[in-house]
């Protein structure tokens, strides 16, 4: 990430004020893998869920439409 973008406004060569410290702590819970997640899914299916469970979630259906289409 360019730092002038950052800011906004300051110039490439032009130095930064010295602001403070900026602490990012990254947590596993934020990163969320979805395919492995959908892969994963789908081999629970018939196992741990149905058909129509992995439907209301994968494809965000409706409860009563996913029964109907649901194998």
């Amino acid at each position: 990430m360019h730092i002038g973008a950052m800011y906004g406004g300051v110039g490439v060569s032009e130095p930064i004020s010295d602001e403070g410290e900026v602490r990012i702590q990254f947590d596993d819970s934020i990163i969320q893998d979805t395919m492995a997640e959908k892969v994963q899914g789908t081999a629970e299916v018939g196992v741990t869920m149905d058909t129509w469970e992995y439907r209301l979630r994968w494809y965000g259906e409706e409860g009563s439409v996913v029964r109907a289409h649901a194998i």
